[in-house]
């Protein structure tokens, strides 16, 4: 019986009627199945998809729509700004408040020096700013405290938490935890961390401007209430002997002022300030001391004050 056979349509050669085509693998079976090219073309062409007709829109810039969305987007998914609110305001009212009785203080004593006063009428004057003064410098107190206290606490809690994290490399290196774990908890932790530094930057920034709170007064007003203060502590001996002063209050008054000095005298942030009023110190000593007379004093005095007026204007 004679094997039946067939034309590979690929190859062109006689093969068995086979499903593959011996000579290049062409499928036969599949193709005899499928319609011949020209039954294909015989047949209707099947119509192409037409999408519904829409309405013509006004011409609108298209560009310009998704952007916005895309900025609305991008501007919800932004985490909120941080916020720098600088040294709280309270204190610095605080301190505001303290270096107005400090000087209210001293136009008190300079006017006991220039025109008099009742003993009484100064005491309970200058005794009510000593109290508010009092009252005052401990609430500025209290309150760097607190912002001293919440750095280092912060501080403490940061090394915790890197401690915590290592920890959790160290039991995932000996195999105590899978290697899973580290992935799963480490970003939990390091936004603990990244939070933790973010508030210890505010806390050392803010506990940086604690002592350079806005005063309230000029660096020529500051100069002006510690000499006055140093004038009036001087002449302390001559009200006393004058009878403007009891002894008792004269040293009391001396006291007190050595901290108001103090108080102006530590305002002085920039160096060429603070050595043009080291000259005007070292002026006193020498006078003192009798190397130069009060005529040079007064001299060398004035050009000091010169420097330290056009400073001033800078």
């Amino acid at each position: 019986m004679q094997e039946e056979s067939t034309t590979c349509q690929k190859c062109g050669k006689e093969v068995p009627r086979t499903q593959f085509c011996i000579y290049c693998g062409y499928n036969l079976v599949e193709r005899g199945r499928r319609p011949s090219l020209e039954s294909s073309r015989e047949e209707p062409p099947i119509e192409a998809y037409k999408p519904p007709k829409i309405r013509p829109q006004p011409d609108v810039d298209d560009t310009s729509f998704f952007s916005s969305l895309y900025d609305i987007y991008k501007e919800e998914r932004r985490p909120p700004p941080l916020i720098d609110l600088g040294v709280d305001p309270e204190l610095t009212h605080l301190t505001k408040e303290m270096v107005k009785h400090h000087a209210w203080k001293v136009k008190l004593c300079e006017l006991l020096m220039e025109e008099g006063l009742q003993e009484r009428v100064f005491t309970n004057i200058y005794e009510g700013y000593q109290k508010e003064i009092a009252q005052l410098k401990e609430r500025i107190e209290e309150k760097t405290a607190s912002y001293r206290d919440q750095y280092e606490e912060k501080k403490a809690e940061l090394e915790k938490t890197n401690l915590k994290l290592e920890e959790l490399r160290v039991r995932v290196a000996i195999g105590e935890l899978a290697e899973s774990d580290l992935l799963i908890r480490t970003p939990s932790i390091r936004e603990n961390i990244n939070t933790i530094e973010k508030e210890i930057t505010r806390l050392e920034k803010t506990t940086k401007q604690l002592s350079n709170q806005p005063l309230g007064v000029t660096r020529q007003e500051q100069f002006e209430h510690e000499q006055t203060a140093r004038k009036f502590i001087k002449d302390l001996d001559t009200m006393v002997e004058g009878g403007k002063l009891s002894r008792e209050l004269a040293a009391s008054l001396a006291e007190d002022f050595e901290d108001t000095i103090n108080l102006f005298a530590g305002m002085v942030s920039d160096e060429t300030e603070r050595e043009l009023r080291n000259e005007l110190d070292v002026l006193e000593v020498r006078f003192k001391v009798g190397e130069i007379t009060q005529s040079e004093l007064d001299s060398l005095r004035s050009d000091v004050l010169s420097k330290l007026e056009r400073f001033w204007k800078q």
